[in-house]
């Protein structure tokens, strides 16, 4: 499912942690602000997203299964009305939400991304909700030596991430979810092997179902 006339307006991270093997869930650690990218990390992220969607083979479009007060959707309907202040808080509720929803110790943790904006044409507006692995490499030094780091995320050889976009029509309906579809990107995911894609991800986060004419999808 190719995007068109993408444009980005806010990004906001909050980090996700691996469960304890005992004991109570560790809190996500929270970010505080709108993310500032320049010109060239900002086309960077949009570009990361944009091929993240060209392929039909890693993406489908879902159903949605769970829309109410508490939902992805219904949250992220709230986000996008959001002023710019209180974008960073009104998102961590995805961050507590995949929390939650990342039930065994041998899923990873990461940074959940909320970020939101306009595509298409007319454009309409959106809500993306990514979880972006962190993973290790080598970063170039001014002096032609490397320095080793294990913060990584976003690197386009890797894909080490998961998206959800929710995306509206651009009408005024007064009742979800009406008005918006739902698409998710998976690098797990094949043509053949729709089942792939994390369930703790598009399923118990998103609050979606693959829907029963996947193969058409």
């Amino acid at each position: 499912m190719p995007l068109e006339n993408v444009s980005i307006a806010r990004i906001c991270l909050h980090e996700v942690h691996r469960r304890p093997e005992e004991g109570p869930l560790k809190p996500p650690s929270y970010g505080s602000a709108l993310l500032e990218l320049d010109g060239d990390a900002m086309s960077a992220f949009r570009s990361r997203v944009i091929a993240a969607f060209k392929t039909n083979a890693q993406c489908m479009e879902m159903a949605v299964r769970e829309y109410g007060a508490g939902s992805a959707l219904a949250n992220g309907a709230d986000l996008v009305l959001a002023r710019d202040e209180d974008f960073a808080d009104v998102s961590r509720v995805f961050a507590d939400a995949l929390a939650n929803a990342q039930g065994s110790r041998a899923i990873p943790g990461g940074l959940m991304v909320a970020f939101d904006g306009t595509l298409g044409h007319p454009a309409t507006r959106f809500f993306g909700l990514m979880k972006a692995e962190l993973h290790e490499g080598f970063i170039k030094t001014r002096d032609l030596r490397a320095r080793f780091v294990n913060d990584l995320f976003l690197s386009p050889k890797t894909k080490l991430y998961k998206i959800g976009l929710f995306i509206s029509d651009g009408s005024n309906r007064p009742a979800l979810p009406d008005g918006w579809r739902a698409v998710v990107y998976d690098s797990a995911m094949t043509r053949s092997m729709r089942d792939a894609a994390a369930t703790y991800f598009y399923s118990t986060f998103l609050g979606l179902d693959i829907p029963e004419n996947a193969a058409q999808q």
